[in-house]
């Protein structure tokens, strides 16, 4: 999603940064001098999107956790709550969030025979996230 809006990022920077040549030191190419600044703005974007993404991922996972709480109440085995909470996410965010990826290969990895716990362990590592790892780590001792 980032890189598909990078051209367009590179392209109205340097047209401001020849205007703020050519407005202010009179000619266009003294804005070269502020290219370098392009480049340190574009890390801090890219920080930010990141952070904007992670923040994002770990709201949906606690609606996920929502949803696999009202169907584990309503009698779903665990494999057929993931699935239910996946399409309650699907439904809501659409097929591209990194979310519903992440549940539908979890999904097509239970339909192999993976084990749920296998399945968590390894969404848990592959993300990083405290609160996935914990979850996982529940699963596992409740079903031992």
């Amino acid at each position: 999603m980032f890189r598909r809006g990078l051209w367009k990022y590179y392209l109205i920077a340097l047209v401001v940064c020849v205007l703020v040549g050519s407005f202010f030191y009179g000619h266009w190419t003294a804005g070269i001098i502020f290219l370098p600044i392009l480049f340190w703005a574009r890390k801090m974007g890219i920080e930010n999107f990141e952070k904007k993404k992670r923040r994002q991922y770990i709201k949906l996972y606690g609606e996920f956790l929502q949803a696999v709480e009202t169907a584990l109440a309503t009698g779903y085995s665990l494999e057929h709550a993931i699935s239910s909470a996946r399409s309650e996410l699907e439904r809501s965010y659409g097929t591209k969030e990194e979310i519903v990826t992440d549940l539908l290969e979890i999904e097509r990895r239970l339909k192999l025979h993976d084990s749920i716990d296998d399945c968590l362990n390894d969404w848990a590592e592959k993300k990083g996230f405290e609160e996935m790892t914990l979850f996982s780590h529940v699963v596992t001792t409740g079903r031992h």
